[in-house]
């Protein structure tokens, strides 16, 4: 009976404490404040830092990628590698359901570089590295346009919005992965998850060799192109058919991830205006889940 009840009791919990934090945020008194609150992944709660005002509300959301994640390390045993950590929503999705996967995250915020530490410090996470810079084909250093302090949306590419979408800029530092990735320490990578706001052509371009050596799983969002006649439009299909081409020498299936988790395989990514349907898995021939 007792275990019936009890994962009714978590929901309870974590609705009960964002509560809490909404009610702190109207009152505006969350950005004074330094709390710790909880989050539930996959049954697993993980304690989450909340300071001055900057920190995850929540995990619950893309829940296709609690079970995705599940099925590309079960197929392919290795290490996780996070391109664009954010505040480290994917790791905790990673720990929650292969707590021994070993994780290596890139984050060129500052804000959110260090606000991952203290989410790996607090849960006691193993086997955690984190990199304070951006994945990409070149050395360089480049602005980041975003629009919050922590802004998932932000970019490293201009042009890839109107100008008008961001309200500040900030440096960051660009390193091609194979740069990084090459060492022994590296030697089992399973899955690459990329999630770049745009960068995604020149985060794989700057992987080549590791996809090359290891063969990994790629969970990529590709946001759409929406108008092929606009100026951005024809930038932005411009670089998706670069990672098709990639893609296509290199022997990866595409698939278009659902809302459940469902796979669809696809000849190509398409023009669509649909942002229910930029996440993909991209599959080597050879590990067909």
């Amino acid at each position: 009976m007792l275990e019936a009840v009890e994962p009714w009791l978590k929901r309870l919990w974590s609705a009960r404490g964002r509560i809490h934090l909404s009610v702190l945020e109207r009152a505006r008194l969350l950005p004074h404040l330094n709390l710790t609150a909880h989050a539930e992944v996959s049954g697993r709660v993980f304690r989450v830092p909340i300071t001055q005002g900057l920190g995850m509300r929540t995990v619950e959301t893309e829940p296709w990628m609690d079970r995705l994640i599940l099925r590309v390390i079960n197929a392919r045993p290795g290490s996780f590698v996070d391109v664009g950590a954010n505040l480290g929503q994917t790791l905790l999705k990673l720990k929650a359901v292969a707590p021994q996967t070993s994780y290596i995250g890139f984050e060129p915020n500052p804000r959110c570089y260090c606000y991952i530490g203290d989410v790996i410090a607090l849960n006691g996470l193993q086997d955690c590295k984190i990199y304070p810079f951006a994945l990409g084909e070149a050395p360089a250093v480049v602005e980041l346009f975003q629009s919050s302090a922590t802004d998932q949306a932000a970019s490293v590419v201009e042009g890839f919005r109107p100008k008008e979408h961001y309200s500040s800029r900030q440096f960051a530092t660009v390193f091609p992965g194979d740069y990084v990735l090459s060492g022994a320490a590296h030697d089992e990578i399973s899955t690459i998850k990329i999630d770049v706001e745009g960068a995604e052509r020149d985060v794989i371009v700057g992987l080549t060799g590791t996809l090359d050596r290891h063969r990994p799983f790629i969970i990529c969002e590709v946001l759409p192109v929406y108008d092929e006649e606009s100026s951005i439009g024809q930038f932005r299909l411009a670089r998706q058919q670069v990672i098709e081409s990639f893609l296509r020498e290199r022997r990866y299936s595409i698939y278009r991830v659902g809302a459940d988790g469902t796979l669809t395989k696809l000849e190509t990514l398409g023009v669509h205006s649909d942002l229910g349907s930029c996440n993909y898995l991209f599959s080597p021939a050879e590990r067909a889940l």
